[in-house]
């Protein structure tokens, strides 16, 4: 309140009230103005504490041209990606995170946040662990405008992925060929009942059977191995050391192979136990597929980024069908897939140290 007074008669004109009205006029909106710069920086303040502590990796760009350069990242964002944002900021986003193949596709989806688009996806980026596969929301500072500055919100469905591909696998797998094993196994043995003459060729079917059923049972408890480890337990594994014995150990089991190994002295990878029985399985896998002496060879080489173990023989190969499944995710069905858990546990064990597995028996994992 203002109050103005005298003890002059007729001492105000009506020019001194106009005066005092814009005076106070004035006022007023200095204290609007006031009021909403207060609620505007306490916003911001909210913003800025929701920025930094969201567990989400938060990023925000601005786009010069088509590139999406980094303005801002948050400390979930750093942990995640492995970088500062003093080494992010003024740089392109996708230099750092896109994987080289997955460079078209960034591409669009930055057109897409530029022009004001609400944009929500999964994609696959690489991460201080390795290739992770994220659930990316694109939010436009303007909605449905040119919007040069976006913000890229990261939520992580590796795990989720993982475990729902898992479930899916070992339901289709195990019930397909453990009932077609067992209905077998059944029939023989009703044979050997009936049977008049020597019974000797259904005992044999049925004990290959029930060798092969053991041996499921085995792969899906490596299966459950996988699923239970923590990737903290990850560590350096010497991946020749590895191949070495893994390679000595199938050289003493089958006596149809020709084993030649091309290995540097020593190449740490970031694994664990499991590398072992994913070696093993590709290696098996060559040799119970191949007609007479297979003759198998493994490399090992290494580069700034990987370990890759190469795994190649003269049999058949692979399926088309099944190495599609493995490497572009497509849905599994009752009649679509893979013929049994070795080549999945092999994806499995090498995914989860931190890069996708290769098509036809080669499977890679990250260094230490």
């Amino acid at each position: 309140m203002f109050q103005a007074g005298t003890t002059t008669p007729d001492a105000f004109k009506y020019d001194d009230a106009e005066i005092a009205e814009l005076l106070f006029a004035h006022v007023a909106n200095a204290v609007e103005r006031i009021d909403v710069e207060a609620r505007l920086v306490d916003e911001r303040d909210r913003f800025a504490a929701l920025f930094e502590n969201v567990p989400d990796p938060v990023v925000s760009v601005r786009y010069e041209g088509d590139v999406p350069i980094v303005l801002k990242a948050n400390p979930a964002f750093e942990r995640t990606f492995g970088y500062d944002i003093d080494q992010l900021r003024g740089e392109s986003l996708d230099a750092f995170v896109v994987p080289p193949e997955s460079v078209e596709r960034a591409a669009e989806l930055n057109e897409r946040g530029r022009q004001g688009q609400l944009v929500e996806t999964e994609v696959e980026r690489q991460t201080a662990s390795g290739r992770r596969k994220f659930r990316l929301t694109v939010v436009p500072v303007d909605l449905g405008e040119d919007s040069p500055i976006t913000y890229g919100v990261y939520t992580d469905i590796t795990d989720q992925k993982r475990q729902r591909q898992r479930v899916e696998v070992l339901n289709r797998v195990l019930r397909h060929d453990l009932r077609n094993g067992m209905n077998i196994v059944k029939g023989c043995a009703e044979m050997l009942e009936s049977a008049d003459g020597d019974g000797h060729e259904y005992a044999k079917t049925i004990q290959r059977r029930a060798d092969e059923l053991i041996s499921l049972a085995e792969k899906t408890r490596a299966v459950e191995q996988t699923l239970e480890r923590d990737e903290g337990q990850l560590g350096s594994v010497d991946v020749v050391e590895t191949v070495q014995t893994t390679a000595g150990s199938i050289e003493g089991k089958h006596d149809s192979v020709e084993l030649s190994l091309s290995i540097p002295d020593s190449a740490h990878a970031r694994a664990d136990d499991m590398l072992r029985t994913a070696i093993r399985h590709v290696l098996d896998n060559a040799i119970v597929h191949n007609e007479g002496v297979a003759s198998v060879s493994v490399d090992v080489s290494t580069d700034d980024q990987y370990v890759t173990v190469t795994i190649e023989d003269d049999g058949p190969g692979i399926p088309r069908a099944e190495w599609e499944l493995l490497d572009d995710d497509r849905e599994i069905t009752q009649l679509r897939h893979a013929s049994g858990l070795g080549l999945w546990l092999v994806n499995w064990v090498v995914t989860q140290s931190g890069v996708p597995s290769r098509s036809r028996r080669t499977a890679s994992t990250a260094p230490a």
